[in-house]
């Protein structure tokens, strides 16, 4: 067909082509749509795919491997990291704590200024690691023994961490700050038979360790009450109380009846009479005249009247009065008191009753792992774990224990491990 009768017969019915145009153009129109659409869906539900796969990975439970065990200082790296961090923690040196990754409130950094205040070194640790729920991360059991300043019998503790490896350099990450998959991870990780073996060891080891020297299980009673009154108003003393405590105070024993006085004078009030084998702490000594923790107070004695046991030197906590002393006087059945254990003297029953009432309806936050009893004994059996940062409702106190609902039952665990809320 010749071009003239082409247009010859677009021109006799242009009506009909212009239609066909359109409805050619329709059609190129319809599908450029629906191509572009289908690309936008096949986008949207990539997009829907890759957000359910990371609420996936976020939330699924992390297994525990079955062969999971404890390495006893496998990395060198980890070992020199908890090194600088408990003798930072010794020196109450913040700074060096939160450039480990430790977060710390002002009521955090109190607490731990009362600690330091009194401790000497932190020694005979060992790390117990395993892997952790993310890549480059290990959950990391230190053991510990606390050595506080003039006190010769050490400390055991445990403490768990979470740390997270950043190409050579390792940071401390909150636990309280992971999701909870991986919370949930660490929480199983504590409680396979590695873990718990540690733990009663310790256990164990910390309550001889009490038993086998009162001053230290009095001090630590008496440090636990002031860690637990702590708060960032106590901060700005912690200077004061660090030259308190660097001060050595030591015990003496009386040689012969000698009279109590309130002041260094033979002419000072007689505020008590000692007698031979009493046992006292010795706050200072000048011209002749010792200043003792008497009962509740400071008083003097001739310091000729007095004998010192060697190395037998404390910094707070009761001391007991020596064996031999004499049980009929009142001064000997009231052990001293150093300053900083130093508070009104009840009987032991108005004491107990007096802390229950003092902390019932409270709450406990655990500071390191510790088991929970049935009752308020190391001998008691053994209902379960806590771990730090667990918290616990206090029902009431008995003796250095804390009752608390565990899990729906009653339990009991030790009141130097963990904090009062």
């Amino acid at each position: 067909m010749e071009f003239n009768d082409v247009k010859k017969f677009i021109a006799e019915h242009y009506q009909y082509v212009a239609v066909g145009v359109l409805f050619v153009l329709l059609v190129i129109v319809l599908i450029v749509f629906s191509v572009q659409r289908g690309k936008g869906d096949n986008k949207g539900s990539k997009v829907a795919e890759t957000t359910e796969s990371s609420e996936e990975v976020s939330t699924e439970p992390i297994p525990v491997p079955d062969n999971l065990t404890l390495e006893q200082n496998a990395y060198e790296e980890i070992n020199s990291f908890f090194t600088k961090y408990y003798k930072a923690l010794a020196e109450a040196d913040f700074d060096t704590l939160e450039s480990l990754g430790e977060t710390l409130s002002d009521d955090d950094k109190a607490k731990k200024s009362v600690r330091a205040t009194y401790t000497e070194d932190y020694e005979n640790m060992s790390c117990y690691t395993v892997a952790g729920p993310e890549e480059n991360s290990f959950i990391v059991f230190v053991y510990y023994e606390i050595k506080f300043k003039n006190i010769d019998t050490l400390a055991p503790g445990l403490s768990t961490f979470y740390l997270i490896k950043n190409g050579k350099d390792y940071s401390l990450k909150s636990i309280s700050t992971l999701p909870e998959n991986e919370k949930q991870y660490i929480t199983e990780v504590a409680g396979v038979d590695d873990v718990n073996s540690l733990l009663e060891e310790v256990d164990t080891l910390y309550q001889k360790n009490m038993e086998s020297d009162p001053t230290l299980a009095a001090f630590m009673t008496s440090l636990q009450t002031k860690v637990d009154a702590a708060d960032s108003s106590t901060i700005s003393a912690d200077n004061s109380a660090t030259e308190e405590a660097d001060a050595a105070t030591v015990r003496v024993t009386t040689t012969d009846t000698v009279n109590v006085r309130s002041t260094p004078d033979e002419n000072g009030e007689k505020v008590g009479t000692a007698m031979a084998g009493d046992s006292f702490v010795r706050l200072s000594e000048e011209n002749g005249w010792s200043k003792i923790q008497y009962k509740d107070t400071e008083a003097y004695v001739r310091s000729d009247f007095l004998t010192t046991a060697q190395g037998d030197t404390v910094v707070a906590g009761q001391v007991a009065s020596d064996e031999s002393a004499n049980t009929n006087t009142e001064e000997a059945a009231q052990p001293a008191e150093t300053p900083a254990a130093a508070e009104e003297t009840t009987t032991s029953n108005e004491t107990s009753s007096t802390d229950s009432d003092s902390v019932k309806g409270k709450k406990v936050v655990v500071s390191e792992p510790i088991t929970v009893r049935g009752e308020a004994s190391t001998d008691a059996a053994k209902i379960g774990s806590a771990y730090k940062g667990d918290t616990y409702k206090i029902y009431g106190k008995e003796g250095d224990w804390y009752k608390i609902d565990y899990k729906g039952s009653t339990g009991y665990v030790r009141s130097d491990v963990v904090s009062v809320q």
